[in-house]
């Protein structure tokens, strides 16, 4: 969530644990009474004590001194701020009262106390202290920012503007500042900044220089504070890495800085880490349960995970400290929008009206909140509301031509993000955004197909651009003939070589760790080049997974939870392309068994790959098996009609949640079974305490032998293992956890009982070990035996228990292996085949198999190979040299004069890296290309082709006969 930057900083200034007067300190005369000694001995314990994040003993102490001294009015104030930052609220108010009814001017706590109001909602009430305390004395620092932070609530900013502004005279005129009415002023010239759009005001601000950094290490300021506030001016602008930076600054003063932690969440929050965020917030409110933004946070994430019964719960806490928050009140909206609750959100909206008649601010909070929920389309009518109601509502700009980016209107962001920018360029978002826009016409190119634009760099459009074309075009008249549905029309594409401007467009930032996004009318992908920073992946399958998003996130009118479209999208890899499904079977097994696998009810609130991508296509793939993929479709039409999980599956599936929980734990059993995996044991010091209490118990106890034996041998301890697992087999001779202990112990390097490790693999297996772990142990240590033919035998049989294990050593590898030393090229190529019918991202493999059926004439299987090759390696020069001959010789003059053109690319680009090189193979590939387009009847183009293969090769035999036959 984007919190508004006002509140940024006066939700902080009700958790800083300070107290000071706002004019500069009185000079202590020589002769000062023992009682102001005592006094000040007092604060100066407290505000270590503070300081120290111990609040509870602050208090007390300044209640001590307020006992002995009911008059020390300086010690209230402090103990008022005490008790804000506890989160008590009324017994800080007692106290500012109790100073401003018994002393004078009490400007401090006249200033507090409305700003206390303004927390409160109580904004009449609020502007009217602050406007007489002004009136007594402008410099009242605390008075002056409750009353602009009131003005700019409830929609007055230009009078906002004119009781901010006086700041920027005052820190430059007045000498001597203390840090306390620097730090003051900087929170209130930080509200005039964003208001203002002003660069100047946010570099006196937050540079190094400048204001903050000259509050740090005063007296009369907490540090911890300071750089807790410093933080949430950076994350305003989306400037993680410093706001970071300033929060941890302030934890290493301060472990119990619950603003410091709050800003933390919101950090995590901005990166998509939900949990980690939630869990920051609940830290947060621990210190400080009226913590208000964290509140705020808190239910607006809440709302997001469609949660919105506790989102709702979490807003009523909120709302009882401010009743009139617009902020509070902009995310109940939403989520009633979200709910699909018109009425509801309607009443709420005409409550904001009451409070802000202007209603910019709260226009753009509900069109923030709902398009945090990819309702991109009413979103978009909000934001265009708030800038129209605003015009000084800069963050609503941002978000408008943010938002409109999503949709795919470049138009309208672009002259809504170029106004934002001229006001806001240290958002760093907006920064990134406008610097990538910029790059647009310079540096790639957009193609139209019949239903996509796709944007792609101009360096690799001629390389990837049919392929990329084709692929989405392919999945449109998949997915259209299985959803029943045409989505939207053009579907915007944007592909990135480059993972920072991927990340850039998707996000704002850079260091988004994914492949792929998509919004429903547009997706961003990265290109296959770009496996240089994000390592190996199948970019095909990853255009699948995006573009499935489109359909699922159209039909339902982007309201389907987040799970189920990330899982129904995994899902519809494996319909891309044979051998596009992920291998699931490790990783879901070992969930299961260790219970991280949520229930159907639960899966709203996760945010981790194995529940919403692996689990979640596994649900979808149960979901089809027993109801049919019709099924998806029509609950992906009734979560459009605001209908929620619980709902959609009682209605189409006839079952309910919990019920559907029972039912699929039974079929995910069942397909557990097919991967034969050996279950996990608890190798930890708790499990191997109990299993020796065992064998005390029980001496004969050859189970718990066998199994401490198995912890021991994990832990390193393999005498101990060895010798434990002796004695259990002379108990059971069959005992399987034993005899694996034995036979690890007889296969290592040093030892190299090879003979003797299978043996006993192999009485395990007898025993009932029939796991795949087991059964590929025991053919390695046949390999390593030189028993050859047994090992083939026992790899078969570890395929047979589980087919689909393709990791980077697997029994399918062992036998290509085997088969190829022994040159059995038919049986090389049988485990081959069956190999590339699972494994979706091995481009060797293909090119090996590729070799194979070239060699052999076939052809037609030498394309269907390299074509697969095309979604792993599409800037290997090698495998388009291949494909283009396939092609050519299969006359497919038009797909092998691309094949051709791209090797030419290719070895250019090699050519200008390492002149004299590629001369030759340049030469040989422009030939080719001539030969192909003279067939195609493109004669001019044959005879370019043809002369500059003679100029990169004077000796090219090719081009000269083709040249030759075209001058005729």
């Amino acid at each position: 969530m984007r919190r508004l930057a006002s509140l940024a900083a006066l939700a902080l200034l009700f958790s800083l644990p300070i107290a000071a007067q706002d004019a500069p300190p009185p000079q202590v005369p020589k002769d000062k009474p023992e009682d102001d000694t005592a006094g000040n001995l007092a604060k100066t314990e407290a505000m270590a004590l503070l300081n120290q994040g111990k609040l509870d003993e602050a208090k007390e102490r300044l209640k001590k001194r307020i006992k002995e001294n009911t008059e020390d009015f300086d010690a209230r104030t402090l103990l008022g701020r005490i008790h804000v930052t506890l989160g008590e609220l009324k017994t800080a108010e007692e106290q500012f009262r109790k100073v401003m009814e018994n002393s004078e001017p009490a400007t401090e706590a006249r200033g507090r106390l409305a700003e206390l109001m303004y927390a409160t909602g109580r904004y009449e009430e609020g502007t009217k202290l602050a406007e007489e305390t002004l009136a007594k004395d402008p410099a009242a620092l605390n008075a002056r920012v409750a009353l602009g932070s009131i003005q700019l609530e409830i929609g007055k900013g230009d009078d906002a503007e004119k009781t901010l502004g006086w700041f920027s005279d005052y820190v430059t005129k007045t000498q001597k500042l203390t840090g306390m009415q620097k730090f003051t002023s900087a929170r209130g010239l930080w509200l005039l900044a964003l208001r203002k759009g002003d660069k100047d005001l946010i570099h006196m601000v937050v540079d190094g220089d400048a204001l903050l950094n000259e509050a740090l290490g005063q007296e009369d300021t907490p540090d911890d504070e300071v750089l807790a506030f410093w933080g949430h001016c950076y994350a305003d602008k989306y400037q993680g890495v410093y706001a970071k930076h300033c929060f941890d600054d302030a934890l290493k003063l301060n472990a119990k800085c619950a603003s410091a932690i709050f800003g933390m969440a919101r950090i995590v929050a901005e990166a998509g880490q939900i949990p980690q965020a939630m869990g920051a917030l609940t830290k947060a409110l621990e210190i400080n349960d009226k913590l208000f933004d964290a509140l705020l946070l808190q239910a607006a994430l809440q709302g997001q995970q469609q949660q919105y019964d506790p989102s709702q719960a979490t807003l009523d806490k909120a709302l009882k400290i401010n009743p009139k928050s617009v902020q509070a009140l902009a995310i109940r909206a939403a989520n009633y929008e979200l709910a699909g609750k018109k009425e509801e959100r309607e009443k709420v909206e005409a409550e904001l009206k009451t409070i802000n008649p202007n209603c910019g601010l709260a226009f753009y909070l509900i069109g923030q909140s709902i398009g945090n929920k990819m309702l991109f389309d009413e979103a978009q009518v909000y934001l265009k509301k708030a800038v129209e109601a605003d015009p000084k509502l800069w963050d609503a700009y941002t978000e408008y031509g943010m938002n409109a980016l999503r949709l795919g209107d470049e138009v309208t962001a672009l002259k809504y993000l170029t106004e934002a920018y001229e006001r806001d360029p240290f958002n760093i978002r907006l920064f990134n955004t406008m610097t990538l826009m910029d790059a647009f016409p310079k540096e790639f190119v957009v193609v139209e197909t019949k239903h996509f634009r796709i944007r792609m760099h101009k360096k690799e459009v001629d390389i990837i651009g049919p392929y990329v074309c084709e692929l989405h075009e392919r999945c449109w008249d998949e997915m259209v003939r299985r959803y029943h549905f045409e989505p939207q029309v053009p579907i915007v594409s944007d592909m990135y070589p480059n993972q920072n401007d991927f990340s850039v467009r998707t996000v704002g930032t850079s260091g988004l760790g994914a492949l792929g996004a998509c919004f429903g009318k547009m997706v961003t992908l990265l290109s296959p080049r770009a496996k240089e920073v994000m390592g190996k992946f199948n970019w095909g399958s990853v255009v699948w997974h995006e573009l499935g998003h489109v359909w699922a996130l159209q039909i339902s009118k982007n309201r389907v939870p987040r799970w189920f479209t990330e899982g129904l999208s995994t899902y519809e890899e494996s319909q891309g392309y044979p051998g596009w499904d992920r291998e699931l079977e490790v990783e879901i097994f070992n969930a299961y068994h260790a219970k991280k696998l949520m229930k159907i009810n639960q899966l709203g609130a996760a945010g981790d790959l194995l529940n919403l991508y692996l689990w979640g296509s596994l649900i979808h793939t149960f979901i089809v098996e027993k109801w049919g993929f019709e099924s998806e479709v029509k609950m992906l039409h009734l979560f459009a009609e605001g209908k929620d999980a619980p709902t959609a599956f009682q209605t189409v599936l006839g079952v309910t949640p919990d019920q559907f929980d029972v039912q699929i734990n039974t079929w995910l059993g069942e397909w557990l079974k097919r991967a034969a995996l050996r279950m996990p044991f608890k190798a930890t010091p708790e499990e191997a305490k109990k299993l020796q209490q065992a064998i005390n118990d029980d001496p004969m106890d050859a189970d718990s032998m066998g199994k401490l034996a198995r912890i021991l041998e994990e832990a390193g301890q393999h005498a101990d293992a060895e010798m434990l697992a002796k004695k259990a087999l002379k108990i059971d001779e069959a005992n399987g956890d034993a005899l694996i202990v034995i036979a690890k112990s007889m296969g290592t390097a040093e030892r190299r009982r090879f003979d003797k490790a299978a043996e006993n693999y192999k009485k395990a297996i007898d025993g009932g070990a029939t796991d795949f772990q087991t059964r590929w142990q025991y053919a390695l240590m046949l390999l390593k035996a030189d028993k050859e033919d047994d090992a083939i035998k026992a790899l078969e049989e570890a395929k047979a228990v589980f087919p689909r294990y393709i990791g980077s050593d697997n029994p399918y590898a062992k036998l290509i292996e085997i088969y190829d030393g022994r040159k059995d090229e038919d049986n090389k190529l049988k485990q081959m085949e069956q190999l590339l019918k699972i494994d979706h991202d091995t481009f060797k493999l293909r090119i090996d198999a590729a070799e194979i059926y070239q060699k052999r004439g076939d052809r037609a299987k030498v394309i269907q190979t390299l074509e697969s090759a095309i979604y792993i390696g599409v800037f290997d020069s090698k495998l388009h040299a291949w494909l283009g001959r396939a092609y050519r010789d299969g006359e497919n003059w038009q797909r092998a004069l691309h094949e051709f053109k791209c090797c030419v690319i290719m070895l250019q680009e090699a050519e200008a890296a390492k002149p004299g090189k590629w001369g030759k193979k340049i030469g040989e590939f422009q030939a080719e290309q001539a030969n192909c387009a003279m067939k195609l009847g493109k004669l001019e183009d044959a005879r370019n082709l043809a002369k500059e293969a003679i100029l990169a090769d004077p000796e090219n035999a090719l081009g000269r006969k083709l040249l030759e036959e075209l001058n005729k």
